[in-house]
């Protein structure tokens, strides 16, 4: 569906070439799936495209086929549609008794369906066929039908192909009075037709104009949000590297940390082992001197007591004083 839309936009652009390249992308698809409404929309598309190009014999083939699909499947839209394309094709090719014959089945089946707008294009049809034939009055009956469909749908531009398909039967065969009410009607509705084809046009352009302007807006502000998005990298990256930077000064200065604690710790060790040799010496020179004070102790008892033995056999100064009195005598 995808591919036959936008052959039909290319389409639309008189880019034929592209045009029937999607539309055969399209179809190749639908034909894989078995999609038999797909299949003959997109004949019907490639066949008009070919008929444009006035490869009259393909779009023959193209339309040909879809009529087949549709009749197998009982599709009647795709029916009346490959009937009405059969017919233009014999038209061109002037074998108008094979176009009638067309247009008499898809009137058939549009009646049915319902499709009061192409019915209207298809009665008009048959009109021709018959102005062609010098068939004055039949063509004015279905070109009459053809009108009043036309208008009951209410598109201007097959009510304007309907009063152009009656002025030129009214005034070939001499009713200038109804010739001229259609001539009136096909000038209105071309006017109508024209004042829409402006107004879309106008559109058109100011639609493209404010595509252009937004797109021109759209590439500067992608511009700026480009140099945004930019700096907002660059920022990032400065903020990562400096980020980067304190980390790396965060784990250097907890590996310098970790280096002291350990001259710390290592110092705090041999500070023990220190202290704990000093106090083991003090402990030995404390024991020394416990050793020497009870060695004194004992010399100083020992001279006590010699002294008190000596003083015990020395004579007192009494009885001395009085040896030496007794002596002077």
């Amino acid at each position: 569906m995808a591919l036959n839309n936008m052959g039909y936009i290319y389409k639309k652009q008189d880019q034929l070439n592209e045009a029937l390249s999607y539309l055969k992308q399209s179809l190749v698809l639908r034909e894989e799936i078995q999609d038999i409404k797909g299949i003959t929309m997109s004949l019907v598309n490639i066949g008009s495209i070919l008929q444009n190009n006035n490869e009259l014999d393909s779009a023959f083939y193209y339309y040909s086929r879809s009529l087949q699909y549709s009749e197998k499947t009982k599709y009647d839209v795709g029916i009346s549609s490959a009937l009405v394309n059969l017919g233009q094709i014999h038209y061109l090719k002037r074998r108008h008794k094979e176009e009638l014959d067309c247009y008499n089945k898809a009137v058939v089946i549009l009646e049915k369906i319902k499709d009061y707008a192409n019915l209207s294009t298809t009665l008009n049809n048959i009109a021709q066929v018959y102005f062609i034939w010098h068939e004055y009055e039949k063509g004015v009956q279905y070109a009459i039908k053809g009108m009043a469909l036309a208008q009951r749908s209410g598109f201007p531009e097959k009510i304007r192909n309907s009063a152009k398909r009656l002025k030129l039967l009214y005034s070939t065969i001499g009713d200038y009075k109804l010739a001229l009410t259609n001539f009136e009607l096909e000038v209105q509705m071309s006017d109508s037709i024209n004042n829409t084809r402006t107004r879309k046009l106008a559109i058109k352009s100011q639609l493209k104009y404010e595509y252009e302007t937004q797109a021109a807006a759209d590439s500067v502000a992608h511009a700026k949000e480009n140099e945004i998005k930019n700096a907002e990298l660059a920022k990032q990256k400065a903020e990562i590297s400096a980020k980067k930077n304190q980390q790396y000064a965060l784990f250097g200065g907890l590996g310098l940390v970790l280096v002291f604690a350990g001259f710390m710790y290592n110092r705090f060790k041999i500070t023990q082992r220190q202290k704990k040799v000093i106090e083991e010496q003090k402990n030995i020179v404390e024991e020394q001197k416990k050793l020497v004070e009870e060695k004194q102790k004992e010399v100083l008892d020992s001279i006590h007591y010699a002294r008190r033995i000596q003083q015990a056999q020395l004579p007192n100064e009494k009885m001395v004083s009085r040896i030496f009195e007794r002596l002077k005598k």
